[in-house]
């Protein structure tokens, strides 16, 4: 495979992954909430819970959104049970949702355990804010 090549067909990836990650990223009319957790735990507290319910409640026409789940984790532990730990902090929030009679089959989740941390795990203040979900509403294109 020559040099040009090889050039182009690495910038044409580049571009399609940057396009994935661009059409990832919120637009203007979505919304979002994060619920914190306490270290190891999926317990989600009362105020948390209040949040949450609000958030859904100020949502005009909820159905007109596609609702993302992405759990989250520290680095402490295990990347096994950080997968888990992820998994069953999204199964909380998820339970909490479908108790304000949404609909499961309407909610995608993530479970991205210990892996692409929005903040520092080096840090103590890094490793509190990457123990949450974030519940994201995606506006749907009508």
């Amino acid at each position: 495979m020559s040099i040009t090549l090889r050039y182009l067909l690495v910038v044409m990836i580049t571009f399609a992954i940057s396009d994935v990650i661009i059409s990832q990223a919120l637009a203007p009319e979505d919304k979002t909430i994060s619920i914190y957790f306490g270290g190891g735990s999926y317990y989600i507290d009362e105020e948390q819970e209040s949040d949450l319910v609000k958030f859904i409640e100020d949502v005009e026409n909820i159905v007109l959104y596609q609702i993302e789940v992405h759990g989250h984790t520290d680095n402490i532990g295990s990347r096994e049970f950080n997968q888990y730990l992820s998994h069953m902090r999204c199964e909380a929030v998820i339970y909490e949702l479908t108790e304000m009679l949404i609909e499961q089959e309407t909610i995608f989740q993530y479970d991205h355990g210990e892996q692409d941390p929005d903040y520092n795990n080096n840090t103590w203040q890094g490793k509190l804010h990457n123990r949450r979900v974030d519940v994201i509403l995606r506006k749907l294109a009508i």
